[in-house]
């Protein structure tokens, strides 16, 4: 698997394992980032986070997001890019 993803953006879908160590797994085999998206019969976006050490963009996805981009896979190879610019907590402004 690791030549599979080394080098690669690791398109992940969300399960029964924790999205540190999902992300962990990937990071461990070379990807150089991370995509993942809901499972079947998940609502919402409710997604784990990455610990220290884990310098690695990971972002989330809706399912249907996901299962398209599992789609075009099958017929093309797709080139993307992820990044987190000035990464830090986020606040909700209700009214600003």
């Amino acid at each position: 698997m690791s030549d599979a993803v080394s080098g690669k953006i690791a398109l992940i879908e969300r399960g029964e394992v924790s999205f540190y160590e999902k992300v962990q797994n990937v990071l461990d085999q070379g990807a150089v980032s991370v995509i993942m998206f809901n499972r079947e019969r998940t609502e919402g976006n409710n997604f784990g986070y990455t610990y220290a050490g884990q310098n690695i963009p990971a972002v989330a996805i809706d399912q249907e997001s996901g299962l398209s981009l599992i789609n075009q896979l099958q017929s093309e190879e797709l080139i993307a890019g992820v990044s987190v610019q000035e990464a830090g907590p986020i606040v909700h402004l209700l009214h600003y």
